[in-house]
């Protein structure tokens, strides 16, 4: 999950395009303690008063590591569910850990053999 890409998405898109986006990514209770705050935000960013780009600022300052600190106990807490399906570990990085103590992806799957297979499948699309 890129963190970073959603976050962006939370102070730039409004709450419609936030949920859709969002709804693929994450679980419905993580997705919904999301809209939560996405709605604290909304709320306190329409107070009248002040100059807007002003409020704006200190609020994205407030909350941006509140969305970053959120996004990355969700990503954590897929990850830890991810490998126990897998039987595999997940590092301090949040990256799954092969019993070989190689990184791998999801599936369980090292660069490599992620490259061979994608190849293996544009080949038989052909």
């Amino acid at each position: 999950m890129d963190i970073n890409s959603i976050a962006n998405l939370f102070f730039r898109q409004e709450k419609d395009s936030l949920s859709s986006y969002v709804s693929n990514i994450l679980s419905e209770p993580h997705s919904a303690e999301l809209l939560k705050m996405k709605d604290a935000f909304d709320g306190e960013k329409n107070i009248r008063g002040g100059c807007s780009a002003c409020r704006l600022r200190s609020l994205t300052s407030k909350y941006r590591p509140l969305v970053v600190g959120l996004l990355d106990k969700f990503d954590k807490e897929y990850a830890q569910t991810k490998a126990g399906e897998l039987n595999i570990k997940v590092n301090d990085q949040g990256q799954f850990i092969n019993d070989k103590g190689q990184i791998v992806n999801e599936r369980g799957e090292t660069k490599r053999q992620n490259r061979r297979r994608r190849r293996q499948e544009r080949q038989n699309r052909r």
